[in-house]
């Protein structure tokens, strides 16, 4: 807290101030300012924090949630845990 203080910076920390819940296809990012629910395109439950860090960046840029959701459920990674029919 006291170096983020010293540079004019907020200190975050994960699940003290936001998360992502996830329940099979469907996930929400939580914080003291909002509550977004949207369908990750990443699968994987390690996804979650990275989800979570986007979101709470596009929070402190001033993105609106239709933005934030956009982001997260548009990201593509090809090879990255991909289905394969």
């Amino acid at each position: 807290d006291e170096i983020a203080e010293g540079h004019g910076a907020p200190h975050l920390c994960w699940e003290r101030d936001f998360a992502v819940g996830r329940s099979g296809n469907f996930a929400t990012f939580r914080s003291s300012r909002r509550e977004i629910g949207f369908r990750p395109a990443l699968k994987g439950e390690h996804q979650r924090r990275n989800m979570g860090v986007a979101a709470m960046i596009g929070e402190l840029l001033g993105l609106s949630d239709t933005e934030i959701r956009s982001g997260i459920e548009g990201v593509f990674w090809p090879g990255r845990i991909e289905v394969v029919n």
